[in-house]
Order: structure tokens, then C-alpha cells, then sequence
């Protein structure tokens, strides 16, 4: 299975500064010859950032559609640190689903970048994918990749005070 892919857009346009709010997009796709059961995406909050609440959403795939912070009562949550996705055909409100083989699903939320943040910091942040391969049930975990053009898996970064093209990481 490829890394996730993952992108960061400044939502305020041009560079990045104190108090724009940052758009995480992390696509996972299924490239395997097996498919995963109980996905379950992670991704901690960056420093210097503040999650901007009722910002999860499933974009594509199964179980699209806004999704509520707390947790327990759909397939995504803000933890206090992080944000967790339970992804795929079946998933609910406590256990991962089902992302067959040559299928994805893609989730996004926002942050607001802390007041006060100085420019040329680095804003770092990397999802963390949890998956079973469903005929063995071995565990896998796969990090998402800011850098698909370098070997391994980079995190996806801004720097505060300039301009950003977007940045993937695949799965």
C-alpha cells in the first residue's frame, strides 16, 4: 500500500501568518493486493496551531460528509491533540472500516495558526494510518509522505511568512 497522500493549503491565500487557517487534506489509498480492515487515521495537531472546531470532514469515499468533534457518534473525532478518522465501508463511531482493494477515501480539517507565531517557523504535522490486512488481520501502520519525490516519508510543512505551493504525501 502507497504512503497517504497529504496536502496543506493556506486558505487565506498567499503567505502564511499568524491567525490563516491551514487546510490538512490526507487522501489514503489502497494500492495492495489485500484490503485493509479497522483503518483508522490519525493526525496530531501541529505546534503552533489551534484545530478550528467542526472542521472534520470525509471527502471521498465511504461515510462522506461532515463529521461532529466529539466523540462517539460518528466515524471521526477531535481528541483535545489530534484528530482520529475511522475509515472505510463499515466504519462507526468505534471501529475502523473496510478500504477494498484500488479504493480511497480522503479526509480534510482546518487549523488556525497560533497569534503571535514569528515568521520563518516551520509548521510540521504527519498523519499516522493504523490498518489490518484483512485476510491475515497482520497490523500495519504507514505515515503519510509531504515529499513523494524524496525517498521516505516526509511530513508536510509551511514556513510562517512565505508563500507555499502544495505538498502531497502518498500512501
Amino acid at each position: 500500500k502507497a504512503p497517504p497522500i497529504k496536502t496543506v493549503t493556506d486558505l487565506n491565500g498567499g503567505s502564511v501568518l499568524p491567525n490563516d487557517v491551514l487546510r490538512y487534506t490526507v487522501t489514503v489509498s489502497n494500492t495492495g493486493n489485500d484490503a485493509s480492515a479497522n483503518t483508522i487515521l490519525t493526525d496530531a495537531i501541529p505546534a503552533n496551531t489551534t484545530y478550528v472546531p467542526g472542521s472534520l470532514q470525509i471527502t471521498s469515499g465511504a461515510n462522506s460528509g461532515t463529521k461532529t468533534d466529539p466523540a462517539g457518534d460518528d466515524q471521526a473525532e477531535f481528541t483535545g491533540t489530534a484528530t482520529r478518522f475511522r475509515l472505510g465501508a463499515g466504519a462507526n463511531a468505534t471501529v475502523g472500516g473496510t478500504i477494498g482493494i484500488n479504493q480511497s477515501t480522503t479526509i480534510t480539517f482546518n487549523v488556525r495558526v497560533n497569534a503571535g507565531v514569528p515568521a520563518g517557523t516551520t509548521i510540521s504535522n504527519q498523519a499516522s494510518v493504523a490498518y489490518n490486512g484483512a485476510s491475515l488481520g497482520t497490523p500495519f501502520t504507514s505515515l503519510s509522505d509531504g515529499d513523494p519525490n524524496t525517498s521516505g516519508t516526509q511530513p508536510t510543512t509551511v514556513v510562517v511568512g512565505s508563500s507555499q505551493a502544495r505538498l502531497s504525501i502518498t500512501k
